[in-house]
């Protein structure tokens, strides 16, 4: 008797240790609902032996999927109550991959061997598609991500009432592979099943498409659609919010740091005020005035050295011959900048020609360099800001990407960009002056094109891609705008500019308006081109010309010309314009 014992207590353990976990049987009930939401009733039957089923199971459901253009779309997922074997089970939904996962079981029990049966109830929203003239749904009933075989199955569809089911498709498989379709078994009109034809391996599931006609099951409206896309897409509202708190940091640093000193009176004056180096030349008190240097201050100086006997200006069939004719003349920064350039010795000479030429080029950057060199005495352009602002934004853009999108492309992006600012500061920095700060904005423009825009492309996130560079043009657009405004003058800066425009005042008005101020200065062709390449400067050279076209007929007449020329000029038609 005991060896007979022995060996049904072996064929048991046999038995037992060998048994498999599997699905033995796994039914959904789906309910579309008039309203749009889907319920789906799970009833899975396992049987568990220890190994991998001990405290439970995991029921994963996809939410997540992109559109043909990159979009991202997200289905609503809700659990309403999960049991095991007629039981309230405990359970928690975590986000997994592209979609939840459903974690059903305690830690601290242990599954007795043998068969459970689940019951998992859900509902889900944004499943349904809506054609002219149908509505369809399209769903995994079982889904595919099941490391058990599955020995049995159906799925159960039903549809609002007055619905005639139509058109149907189901196949089993795995996901993508085509193996044939499913007959339903239609229960009533609106209401059929669909049987498992056969057993289903690892990662093989059973996937349905059901079709009604219109009408039975309400639309999302066009706002529905709106508030969705923008829940899903998220990166359109950070970077609008990001937008939108880059302009309120950059216009509460302008109210801040950004406005003048309020002016003071203005006061008519007849000759140039003094600088921190004496008297100030045309194009510093044009730079001053307009913040920049620019095509009318480098004029304004090739005038004033004529002015000063320095040089000779002289029309020609194809230009302007300029000619040094004197040493020893007492020149400002910017007009000695211009001669070093130009005019090295005694009687050289250099033809300003419309075509474009390396040498006045260089001689307009140095120009340039030497008008604005200690700039920081009038104004502070208040680059910090604007700096601190972009990085800022930029750092939003880029969060935003490697969070929407592929994480490598998001980082190898971020790396670029980082390095392309980096050098960016370092050029801003040596520059002293901001000199570099439109090389780098457009080199970090085009580096968050080529990085961002060219990497979500080649991903396929069109959309995206077309998304992130708007805000980038947007982002820097607003920076740009702001860098032009936000620099300051500072309060020494601003009483030169009130005694600048107490000049130009004096050199804009009109003759019956000259009886109003105290003692001006005889009006004698001297005191005209003495002023000239400051009206020139100011932009009232026409106004000051004006005042002495009486004083300047009869200089011409006592020289026996027709019109007047200084001797400095020799114009082609014989006079001199006054439009400088």
């Amino acid at each position: 008797m005991r060896w007979v014992v022995g060996l049904i207590t072996v064929f048991l353990m046999a038995s037992v240790g060998y048994a498999a976990e599997e699905i033995e049987r796994y039914d959904s009930d789906i309910t579309v609902r008039a309203d749009g939401v889907v319920e789906i009733v799970e009833t899975i039957t396992v049987r568990a032996e220890g190994r991998d089923i001990r405290r439970g199971i995991f029921r994963d459901f996809p939410t997540d999927y992109k559109d043909s253009r990159g979009n991202a779309i997200s289905m609503g997922f809700e659990v309403v109550s999960v049991k095991r074997d007629g039981i309230a089970e405990p359970y928690s939904v975590r986000a997994y991959q592209n979609g939840k996962r459903v974690r059903i079981g305690s830690a601290d029990h242990l599954l007795n061997r043998g068969s459970h049966t689940y019951e998992i109830a859900y509902e889900t929203t944004w499943q349904i598609t809506h054609l002219t003239e149908t509505d369809e749904l399209y769903f995994n009933a079982i889904g595919h991500g099941w490391q058990f075989p599955i020995l049995a199955g159906s799925a159960r569809v039903r549809v609002p009432d007055g619905a005639n089911i139509g058109r149907t498709k189901a196949t089993a498989g795995r996901s993508g592979v085509v193996n044939g379709d499913i007959t339903p078994e239609r229960l009533t009109a609106n209401e059929l099943v669909f049987e498992l034809p056969r057993r289903l391996s690892r990662n093989e599931g059973l996937t349905i498409l059901v079709e009604w006609p219109t009408g039975f099951v309400a639309r999302p409206s066009g706002a529905d659609k709106a508030e969705r896309f923008l829940s899903d897409n998220g990166w359109i509202g950070v970077g609008g919010v990001a937008l939108g708190i880059l302009f309120l940091f950059l216009f509460g640093m302008w109210k801040q740091v950004g406005k003048d000193p309020k002016a003071g009176a203005i006061i008519a004056r007849y000759n140039a005020p003094d600088g921190p180096y004496g008297e100030m030349s045309p194009a510093l008190c044009r730079f001053i005035m307009k913040k920049k240097s620019d095509e009318t201050a480098f004029t304004a100086a090739i005038i004033s050295m004529a002015a000063k006997g320095f040089i000779e200006i002289k029309e020609t069939d194809d230009g302007i011959l300029l000619t040094r004719v004197a040493t020893g003349v007492s020149l400002s920064k910017g007009e000695a900048a211009i001669a070093a350039h130009l005019f090295y010795n005694e009687g050289d000479s250099f033809h300003i020609r419309k075509k474009y030429d390396q040498t006045f080029a260089g001689a307009v950057k140095k120009f340039s360099f030497a008008v604005g060199r200690g700039e920081g005495k009038y104004f502070k352009r208040n680059l910090t800001p604007i700096g601190a602002g972009l990085g800022f934004f930029v750092a939003c853009m880029v969060v935003t990407v490697i969070a929407s999108a592929n994480l490598l492309f998001g980082l190898v992006g971020l790396l670029i960009l980082g390095g392309v600012a980096w050098w960016g500061l370092s050029v801003i920095a040596k520059s002293g002056d901001g000199e570099g700060f439109g090389i780098v904005v457009a080199a970090i423009l085009l580096t968050a094109f080529g990085a961002f825009g060219g990497a979500l492309l080649i991903d396929g996130e069109i959309f995206l891609a077309a998304g992130m560079i708007g805000y980038f043009l947007a982002g820097f657009l607003l920076c740009g705008i702001f860098s032009l405004i936000m620099g300051r003058r500072t309060p020494y800066g601003r009483q030169l500019l009130d005694e600048i425009e107490g000049l130009k005042l004096y050199m804009s008005v009109a003759e019956k308006d000259r009886l109003d101020f105290h003692n001006p200065p005889e009006r004698t062709p001297e005191h005209f081109e003495a002023l000239l390449p400051y009206a020139i400067a100011l932009g009232v050279e026409n106004r000051w010309g004006d005042q002495f076209d009486d004083i300047l007929s009869k200089a011409a007449s006592a020289r026996g010309a027709e019109h007047y020329s200084p001797s400095w000029y020799h114009g082609r038609r014989g006079g001199f314009s006054r439009s400088g």
